[in-house]
């Protein structure tokens, strides 16, 4: 349901999606120089933003291409 949800939402607003997964991909690659050259693992909680985010976009991306993409 919320993969649906976000679907439909990235069709609505699309700027605001491209912000949202650029957002994401900033915080991945932030926290992975935080936890590999500074060694700090506060940066790991980057890293689970990215655990729920990532599968967010691409599932709803896939709904997205199946169900609402159609042309009539």
């Amino acid at each position: 349901m919320l993969i649906r949800a976000y679907a439909k939402f990235s069709v609505k607003h699309r700027f605001i999606h491209l912000l949202i997964s650029i957002g994401v991909l900033i915080s991945f690659i932030v926290s992975t120089i935080g936890v590999l050259a500074l060694e700090n693992y506060f940066f790991g909680y980057g890293f689970l933003i990215s655990l729920f985010a990532i599968p967010l976009l691409a599932f709803s991306s896939n709904y997205k291409n199946k169900y609402l993409n159609r042309e009539a």
